[in-house]
């Protein structure tokens, strides 16, 4: 039984038991009493026991138990306290006068009591021993149920010590002493409800989350030390910067309203600049200051739109309302119940299994009425910094989501609040954001960081050994280090990426012990605008180290969903590309690892970047316990890459800045490289990584054989990269006889994993197609059909061409199909009906054939052996009863949705 409704059921059931119980007590004294003529008390017991015997027949029903999840023994011992309250109802009945008033009635019921004294005193001592074993059995169940809903409390992460004392307290009491039982369970029943009002909110908060949601704030770097500070420390400074200006930002903190707008060149520094602001105890105590002032409670959140990721999250409105969401939610839980009703309320919100999805629909009304609910602004003020709006990703075609949309949407948030909601914003100078946001509440970053670069160029440089040593040469030479720094700043404008990618290198220049010529020679030749400057940092990694540095880049790039070339992928695949992210949870999938990177450049250098030998598959193995290795990789990285690309906490390589990707694909389309990058080659690459990482789990003993299950590293990149990038390339995916070997090697590695060789019997496939695992779910063969799971329909097919043979495979072709019908019908993201027709065609080119020769009342009969009638008829049958294929059978001629099935109609393929 659920927790709560146990305990409301024990609550209801052990009063209702001790009512009746007192009546027959009442009875009983009445008799001994003497007393004949208290008429009205009589009448009380019947009607109360009467109301008793109504309760306990309600009473599962009342609690939301259905009579099929209630214990037995508890079953039982209501069912005979409900017969035993009835039977004690009737005999008080027994005793009443039939006519009130009467000495002659009274008298004659006084006898009739007198009579049923015996059976009211054994229903009473009944009803006891029925209340002593409920008590039993209650604390029994209530225990477990304490126990259950504790450990629910830590799985799900919820360290609410005032819940966990309240409900330990009242199981020991429990255990140690039934004495005020109804009490007890009345307290705990009411710790229960608090409980599971937080797993509710825990649930809700959970399900706003998305994948990778805090990605792009953590990636950015902070703010070099002595940085930024003059935002807090010098506010009349910015006033005499900015003569628009006419509100500072502390003082825009303090008492300000509506929004704040930090406006500033690709580059200069925005995003750190509002990561420093998110992080700083001063933001918070002036908007704490503010809030007070109405009398209200701060509720303080961010979101950093981010356009170069897959995450489509990250860089759309239903994004931004999904992240403010959870941010208010993490702070003020309480509030889900106003935001999210009719979830509140579903059942499966605090079931305790599975992950509770909710809809943009739900998330957009709890948005609206966040911005909308005046009793919300009664208590609380609301600040949000968001930052790159230039980030957001604009649907032109529909005009619904466009940059100028975005701006009246935080405007109209802002305005309808009454003051309540205020709102930091960052962006590029775009027309759409300066229109739409008062140059009254507005800054220029590149105007106000001229002595943070300095900051930041003195502490690089400063700190360079072998730059102090070329200062100190001579006096001369330090002149010409001190025009060298100056230069950097006269030319930097403001924009700090620009000084970054010069500092490194330089840095790069000087650990090569490069002369001051090269390094004045860099700062002279570096261009002010950023594509260039890129273009020209490519172009000056050494030829030897070319080929493998940009693939490297590419590859990340196309992690990103950005090509070398201009191919675009379908709509159907970007779809997949979506789904297949809400499936996938291992943010890890979507970057290429260090190891990876390092396996490359060796590939590289060897001269051969699809060569997957086992040595060099071993680079990629335990690389972040070996710190020395992993330190040399980063090196390497940053000498071949030069700044370009940078290792996070997980070792995975992201682009330092989110303007090197638009400059790198900008390069890479125009054709002027050396080096002639092709995206079908980088898609090669990346089914070459998933080989090195695959056979990195080959067994070295046949005793070691096992099965790869999909949550582990490599079938998770396996799946999301064959169910999204393998496929968008501009030469189809079927016309690539190389792609096609990688993937067949892959494909041979897993039968090795599994079954230590590559030949495989086809009587393995009999009497094994459908076999059930210990707990009741058909086993698929998956690690024969990954690629069919994974709806890789042109990879099946050339399998089927070069390595099955319709005879000699005809049982794991017929697995094959099993598993295409189960996919085509089961409606996940990435499934297509197209893709299993195009598998099936195929196969009945080659020659295979289904057996039509049983009606459906003989599916399987006794005198029926053969395995692919079986597995036909048995799974097909079973799935058509069940309605559950209809999707992927109205691709064939002759089957119509009804109660017959045509089995001949599903043999011809409809074309």
């Amino acid at each position: 039984m659920e927790p709560i409704s146990a305990l409301a059921l024990a609550c209801n059931v052990l009063d209702l038991v001790e009512r009746g119980i007192k009546c027959g007590r009442l009875v009983c004294a009445l008799y001994r009493d003497g007393t004949t003529g208290d008429q009205e008390a009589l009448e009380t017991m019947v009607d109360t026991m009467g109301s008793v015997v109504v309760a306990l027949e309600a009473a599962p029903k009342s609690a939301n138990i259905r009579k099929v999840t209630l214990d037995p023994q508890i079953d039982k011992l209501l069912a005979r306290s409900t017969t035993l309250c009835t039977k004690l109802r009737d005999l008080i009945k027994k005793c009443q006068p039939a006519t009130k008033g009467s000495w002659k009635t009274a008298g004659l019921a006084a006898l009739r009591k007198a009579a049923h004294k015996s059976e009211v005193e054994a229903l009473e001592k009944d009803l006891e021993s029925c209340r002593n074993g409920l008590i039993a059995l209650f604390s029994a169940v209530t225990h477990q149920n304490v126990v259950d809903m504790k450990a629910e409390l830590e799985k799900m992460g919820i360290k609410n010590d005032g819940i966990f004392r309240k409900i330990g307290l009242f199981d020991d009491s429990l255990r140690t002493s039934t004495d005020d039982l109804q009490q007890k369970l009345e307290m705990l029943l009411a710790a229960f409800r608090e409980a599971q009002d937080v797993i509710k909110e825990n649930r809700i908060l959970q399900a706003l989350v998305f994948t990778d949601m805090d990605a792009r704030f953590i990636s950015i770097h902070q703010a070099e030390r002595d940085t930024f500070s003059w935002i807090f420390d010098s506010p009349q400074e910015l006033l005499e910067k900015e003569p628009d200006l006419t509100t500072s930002f502390t003082d825009w903190l303090r008492s300000g309203s509506d929004i704040f707008h930090v406006v500033g060149k690709p580059g200069a520094g925005k995003s750190a600049l509002m990561k420093y602001l998110c992080e700083r105890d001063e933001t918070r105590d002036l908007l704490e200051e503010w809030a007070a002032a109405g009398g209200r409670e701060l509720i303080f959140c961010k979101f950093f739109f981010w356009r170069i990721t897959p995450v489509a999250e990250q860089k759309t409105l239903k994004g931004l309302i999904r992240g403010l969401l959870h941010g208010v939610l993490t702070q003020v839980p309480s509030l889900s119940q106003r935001l999210f009703p009719r979830l509140w309320d579903a059942k499966r919100v605090v079931s305790s299994w599975g992950r509770v999805e909710i809809g943009d629909r739900d998330v957009s009304n709890a948005f609206e009425s966040l911005m909308s609910d005046t009793t919300i602004f009664d208590n609380f003020s609301l600040c949000f910094f968001i930052d790159g709006l230039d980030e957001f990703e604009q649907s032109i075609a529909l005009q619904s989501d466009t940059h100028a949309t975005l701006a009246a949407k935080l405007q109209q948030w802002s305005k309808n609040s009454g003051g309540c909601v205020k709102m930091c914003v960052s962006s590029r100078p775009l027309l759409e954001f300066v229109k739409s946001f008062p140059a009254s509440q507005r800054l220029t970053l590149q105007k106000l960081t001229e002595n943070d670069i300095r900051t930041l160029v003195t502490h690089r440089l400063q700190d360079n050994g072998r730059f102090i040593e070329l200062q100190r040469r001579s006096e001369h030479e330090g002149r010409r280090c001190d025009k060298l720094l100056e230069k950097i700043l006269t030319e930097a404008e403001g924009v700090f990426l620009w000084v970054v990618l010069v500092l490194s290198e330089l840095e790069q220049a000087l650990a090569d012990s490069d002369s001051l010529e090269v390094l004045e020679r860099i700062v002279a030749t570096s261009y002010k605008d950023i594509k260039d400057f890129i273009r020209n940092i490519v172009l000056s990694i050494p030829r030897r180290h070319r080929l493998g540095s940009y693939y490297l880049l590419a590859v990340v790039l196309r992690m990103l969903d950005m090509f070398t070339s201009e191919t675009e992928a379908t709509a159907n695949l970007r779809a997949a590309l979506e789904g297949t992210i809400k499936v996938l949870q291992d943010v890890n999938v979507y970057y290429i690892s260090l190891a990876e990177c390092a396996m490359l450049f060796n590939a590289a250098d060897s001269g051969n970047l699809l060569d997957c030998d086992e040595k060099l598959a071993e680079i990629t193995l335990n690389l972040e316990e070996r710190p020395e290795a992993a330190a040399k990789e980063k090196d390497r990285l940053l000498a071949r890459c030069r700044g370009l690309v940078e290792v996070d906490p997980e070792t995975n390589i992201r682009f330092t800045h989110r303007t090197i990707p638009e400059a790198l694909q900008d390069l890479f389309f125009s054709n002027t490289l050396d080096e002639s990058i092709q995206d079908s080659r980088v898609t090669e690459i990346l089914a070459w990584i998933v080989l090195a990482d695959v056979r990195l789990h080959r067994p070295k003993e046949p005793s070691q054989l096992r099965r790869l299950e999909y949550h582990e590293p490599p079938m998770n990149r396996l799946q999301y990269l064959s169910m999204t990038h393998f496929r968008i390339s501009a030469v189809p995916l079927e016309h690539s006889e190389r792609m096609m070997n990688l993937l067949c090697s892959i494909h041979d590695t897993l039968l090795l994993i599994q079954y230590g060789t590559t030949t495989l019997d086809d009587n393995l496939w009999h009497g094994l197609s459908w076999p059930r695992d210990p707990d009741g779910v058909f086993d698929q063969r998956r690690e024969l059909g990954d690629f069919n799971w994974f709806q890789f329909h042109e990879f099946i097919g050339w399998l089927i061409d070069h390595k099955l043979s319709p005879r000699r495979d005809k049982n794991r072709l017929l697995g094959y199909l099993r598993l295409i019908v189960t996919l085509a019908a089961g409606g996940l993201p990435w499934t297509s009906p197209a893709a299993s027709e195009a598998v099936l065609s195929r196969m009945l080119q080659q020659g295979l054939t289904l057996d039509a020769e049983h009606s459906p009342d003989s599916v399987h009969g006794a005198g029926c052996g053969r395995p692919e009638c079986r597995l036909w008829h048995e799974f097909l049958f079973e799935d058509l009863v069940h309605r559950r294929s209809h999707e992927c059978l109205h691709n064939f001629r002759g089957y119509e949705k009804s109660e017959d099935i045509n089995w001949k109609g599903l043999e011809v393929p409809h074309y």
